[in-house]
């Protein structure tokens, strides 16, 4: 084989007449026009002088050293566990155990049932009923919780010509500014149903549609009557 030949006249030629060797054979034979001349260099070939081995295990040598310079690895990454993976016998033998644990107490479980007297059996079927019972105790509790919310609830019912105000979600962001998240007041022009409301602002006179449930009425103050306004004065306390 030309790799053999190549290590036996390395140990007999220098390092320039090696060179002119390769220049002259090697270079025009149409096998070694892909060949690296790295892989062939005179630290690779003194390692492979060194090593007495067979004429295979020397191929193999040049072999690995080509896959080294190839992939950018030049040393060989040892491992203490001679595996490939991380995922061997050694690190799994702690799920095997688990396994095998719950595999047997299934097994205890199977053997041992039939032979568990009936006091004990009746025992364990009236626990799950007594589960039963308090799943579905939570359930109409939960049930009647919701109703007692839902009837807390104040319904809104609008009517038209009915003056209301507008929540404003912007200004909910913003907890510093000291203004009102109602704006208002807004006329109800027309009611759709889902809790649809059009309303109607009186500064613009342009009208818009909201969601019903981001409304409430606009609770006007009395206005004052100058009939019904009586004046009182304090008089100081006399004691006896």
């Amino acid at each position: 084989d030309t790799y053999i030949q190549l290590i036996h006249l390395d140990l007999l030629l220098d390092q320039s007449e090696f060179r002119d060797f390769l220049n002259l054979n090697i270079l025009s034979r149409r096998d070694f026009l892909n060949l690296n001349l790295n892989i062939l260099s005179r630290k690779r070939l003194e390692d492979a002088k060194n090593t007495t081995t067979k004429e295979k295990q020397n191929k193999k040598v040049i072999k690995l050293n080509s896959f080294r310079q190839r992939y950018g690895t030049r040393n060989k990454v040892r491992q203490s566990n001679r595996q490939a993976s991380a995922h061997h016998s050694n690190t799994n033998k702690v799920l095997d155990q688990d396994a095998k644990k719950h595999q047997n107490s299934q097994n205890c479980l199977r053997v041992t049932w039939p032979l568990t007297k009936r006091a004990r059996k009746l025992q364990l079927q009236e626990l799950e009923e007594f589960h039963l019972k308090a799943y579905e105790n939570s359930k109409i509790y939960k049930e009647k919780v919701k109703c007692f919310h839902d009837n807390m609830i104040l319904r809104k019912e609008f009517k038209l010509d009915q003056k209301v105000l507008l929540f404003n979600s912007y200004l909910k962001l913003i907890v510093v500014k000291f203004r009102s998240k109602w704006d208002g007041p807004f006329i109800i022009t027309t009611i759709f149903p889902y809790d649809v409301v059009e309303i109607r602002n009186e500064a613009t006179d342009k009208t818009f549609k909201v969601n019903g449930h981001h409304l409430k009425l606009f609770h006007e103050c009395p206005t004052m009557i100058e009939g019904d306004v009586e004046d009182l004065f304090l008089v100081n306390p006399t004691f006896p």
